[in-house]
């Protein structure tokens, strides 16, 4: 329902029942040791893996002057070319296909499952999930009250949303897009309403 109250509770960091840390294995899932025998080990609780990850993302479109919903669009090839290469270094028996249109995999799995058998056994097509209202992009972070108080304003006919504000708008689940406080005249507004 609320993105923040997960995160307060401590849910976005220590779901509970998942590991975090595991042993690394190479491509036939055997478990990989360093030369004195120790055992490897991978842990995304750390800062390390995200922190890199970040820092990717700053450095590939940090410079970049695009709008919120190119952003997104950017964000979604890039998400979907990061975790393909991940499951092909730590999922044993995924394929490397050497591109990232993982939509034709799933046609061609598809095809072929009808007439012989399955071409990549690891592999889970899109197509066989339901689906579901979560997404992976611009997700809404205020409380559903407030959702509702905003839908409850009378729009004038006449305002058109720009195409940025639509998206942002669409992506909260509300008529009207949530956007910063920006400019002097906002502050002012914004601290005498959170004084009153």
């Amino acid at each position: 329902d609320n993105v923040l109250r997960e995160i307060l509770a401590g849910l976005a960091s220590d779901l509970p029942g998942f590991l975090f840390c595991k042993q690394r294995v190479d491509s036939r899932g055997e478990p990989l040791a360093d030369s004195h025998g120790n055992a490897l080990y991978d842990c995304s609780r750390s800062s390390n893996h995200p922190e890199a990850h970040h820092k990717g993302l700053v450095t590939t479109f940090g410079t970049w002057n695009v709008g919120v919903w190119m952003a997104s669009a950017l964000l979604k090839w890039h998400r979907q070319c990061y975790n393909q290469r991940v499951s092909e270094r730590l999922r044993p028996g995924f394929p490397v296909l050497g591109m990232y249109d993982t939509w034709l995999i799933d046609l061609l799995q598809v095809l072929v499952s009808q007439n012989w058998s399955v071409l990549f056994p690891e592999w889970s097509n899109t197509g066989d999930f339901p689906p579901t209202a979560e997404t992976f992009d611009t997700v809404p972070l205020h409380s559903t009250e407030l959702g509702a108080a905003i839908d409850q304003i009378t729009l004038p006919a006449t305002l058109k949303l720009t195409p940025e504000h639509a998206f942002i708008a669409k992506s909260m689940g509300t008529k009207l897009p949530l956007l910063p406080v920006h400019g002097k005249e906002e502050n002012v507004l914004f601290h005498s309403l959170v004084l009153a």
